[in-house]
């Protein structure tokens, strides 16, 4: 295969030659698929996709559209299809300096790019802020926006579980968060992984979310995975793993580096460093770092969820829901992100973000428009509205919980912080930049947005 992507470049070289730029590119794509590490192809193909995003600017200029061109006024520009061709040739050139950082072409074509692409970024936090903004501007009386965020609860819980294989459809996922009550033929396992995201959620909403914004803390991150766990894996719930686990594609650290890894976790979320970059992209980092440490034996996956969009929510923005049918995009992503580049997880995380965004809008106004703004793609649903979420769920399996999950305050189980010489550390994020600030997060105080307070 190697040999054949070689003699796809030579190929393709000569038809770039002959101005058969079309050729060249399906040519070095093929030799792309073939070796996908090949630092001549990964750098060539970056070229000719940058050459074909050129070309569409211009040609758009010509026929009058809109496209954004570079140090304009973004504000209220949406994030245009050709801008996709300039993230993907950055994001070869990236690829191209992780196989060989000392890649003086790479290095050059991906500081040349860098400005457009910290601009496009922006732009896109630029239209989900001013889409959230709109939300706020929303009665929280309004029945259309009530009955969505209702959905979406009963969507986190579903999809959150099922990305992780858990087979319970949607609609048995909403039996059991409302009947309290066990589905036929389905294993007792899976229906208490949804009563244990449902009392994760209900602590968040209720507790964290109440009042003044709360830090990051571990006692938090603890509380949660205890929660998630609390009738599946009790003797697993709320402890860092004590053995080394393996996944596909990446090995965690060993476990005798995860407790102060995750000392070193807080002590970045809650760093001044932070300040100026936006909530989305903070709350990515924090879902990528946290997997990347892996600090639980089961239920990470839910758990960096769970902070992720706490994060998110104590900003002021609805949560991010990743479906389950975006899973193979997710997992991409994030091996992508331990790879070296985390900025195309961090766009994966902004969609989601913003389709959650484009739904309530939709269910309350009828609409997602902001004036110059491309929708996320939207979800369908037709949940009629739920039942009052007040009452605390009981176990569907006879496992004896000390504490109702949920009533206290964050737990206060001790772990020894190991001192470990070499210990591990924590992913750096790869850009220079930090993307900026919300545009309007900062005169807005934190609000529980998930379920309408």
């Amino acid at each position: 295969e190697r040999s054949e992507a070689r003699q796809a470049l030579l190929a393709a070289r000569i038809h770039q030659n002959s101005r058969q730029y079309l050729k060249a590119r399906k040519l070095l794509q093929h030799a792309f698929r073939l070796d996908p590490n090949n630092l001549d192809i990964l750098i060539a193909l970056g070229e000719a996709i940058e050459d074909q995003w050129r070309t569409m600017k211009l040609i758009g200029r010509d026929n009058g559209k809109c496209y954004p061109s570079s140090l304009m006024n973004v504000n209220e520009q949406a994030v245009v299809e050709v801008d996709d061709l300039l993230l993907t040739a950055e994001h070869l050139y990236t690829r191209a300096l992780i196989v060989d950082p000392k890649s003086r072409t790479a290095d050059q074509s991906k500081e040349r790019l860098m400005p457009l692409v910290e601009e496009i970024d922006q732009r896109r936090f630029n239209v989900i802020d001013m889409k959230v903004k709109r939300f706020y501007e929303v009665p929280e009386s309004n029945p259309g926006l009530r009955q969505a965020k209702m959905e979406h609860y009963f969507k986190h819980v579903y999809h959150s579980n099922a990305i992780e294989g858990n087979t319970l459809t949607l609609a048995q996922t909403r039996s059991i968060l409302e009947t309290r009550l066990a589905v036929g033929g389905k294993s007792l396992m899976e229906q208490n992984e949804v009563l244990g995201l449902d009392a994760a959620l209900r602590y968040m909403n209720a507790t964290l979310l109440r009042g003044k914004s709360r830090p990051v803390t571990l006692d938090i991150i603890l509380e949660l995975h205890k929660l998630v766990l609390a009738y599946v894996d009790p003797s697993e719930a709320g402890r860092l793993r004590r053995t080394q686990v393996f996944i596909a594609d990446h090995q965690p650290p060993p476990p005798d580096a995860v407790p102060q890894l995750m000392l070193d976790l807080i002590d970045w979320l809650n760093s001044e460093e932070l300040l100026d970059v936006h909530p989305i992209e903070l709350a990515a980092l924090a879902h990528w770092k946290l997997v990347y440490v892996h600090p639980f034996y089961d239920g990470n996956g839910r758990t960096a969820r769970l902070l992720m969009n706490f994060i998110l929510m104590r900003a002021g923005l609805p949560p991010a829901i990743i479906r389950v049918e975006d899973r193979p995009d997710y997992y991409e992503h994030l091996k992508t992100a331990n790879d070296g580049d985390v900025r195309p997880f961090i766009r994966f995380i902004a969609t989601c973000t913003e389709r959650t965004i484009d739904e309530y809008l939709n269910a309350a106004l009828g609409t997602t428009a902001v004036s110059g703004t491309k929708q996320a793609p939207r979800i369908e649903s037709t949940l009629p509205l739920t039942t009052d979420y007040a009452i605390p769920a009981e176990c569907l399996d006879p496992y004896h919980i000390s504490e109702w999950p949920g009533s206290q305050d964050p737990s206060t189980d001790k772990h020894d912080d190991a001192q470990v010489k070499d210990t591990p550390v924590l992913p750096s994020v790869p850009h220079r930049k930090p993307s900026r600030r919300s545009s309007i997060t900062d005169d807005m105080l934190p609000s529980v947005i998930y379920l309408g307070g």
